[in-house]
């Protein structure tokens, strides 16, 4: 079996090869999802967590993350993605230490489970879930004198 980074050699000439799918022992093709990472700042709007049945929590939260390109105005466009990450029973994975405006990064694979709705029309969401934790990209200091001036200026 080749390896899945092998390159197909029948592909049309004028065009790029074409990445060979992995296949499984029984001939089914078989697709790793596709994991991203995303850099941004947690919102603090729309933030929530659940309890599930089990003794562990779902969290749904709001990330801010600016565009890797400046408009014609010459700013950078922040968009607010949905995400939700599972938080294993007895743990937080580091999500209780995230606050608004924390610079942080989050590894998600973008999951399309459709379902049926109240009125039984079919949903076909598209939802970022985050695997495991988020890790911090700027230090506690830089974090601490990012929030003083806030902190500041509501005892004043």
């Amino acid at each position: 079996m080749q390896s899945n980074n092998a390159l197909r050699t029948d592909s049309p000439a004028g065009r790029a090869p074409v990445p060979e799918q992995p296949t499984s022992t029984k001939g089914e093709s078989h697709v790793e999802p596709a994991q991203q990472r995303c850099p941004g700042r947690p919102s603090g709007r729309r933030s929530k967590t659940l309890e599930n049945s089990n003794g562990s929590k779902s969290l749904r939260a709001t990330i801010a993350v600016d565009d890797n390109y400046k408009g014609r105005d010459g700013n950078r466009k922040t968009q607010f993605v949905q995400v939700e990450a599972f938080l294993p029973k007895d743990h937080s994975l580091g999500w209780d230490r995230t606050g608004k405006g924390d610079l942080i990064a989050v590894q998600y694979r973008v999951d399309t489970t459709p379902y049926a709705d109240k009125d039984g029309v079919m949903q076909y969401p598209i939802r970022l879930v985050v695997e495991g934790a988020p890790t911090y990209l700027e230090s506690q200091a830089v974090t601490a004198a990012r929030k003083a001036p806030a902190a500041a200026g509501a005892t004043a």
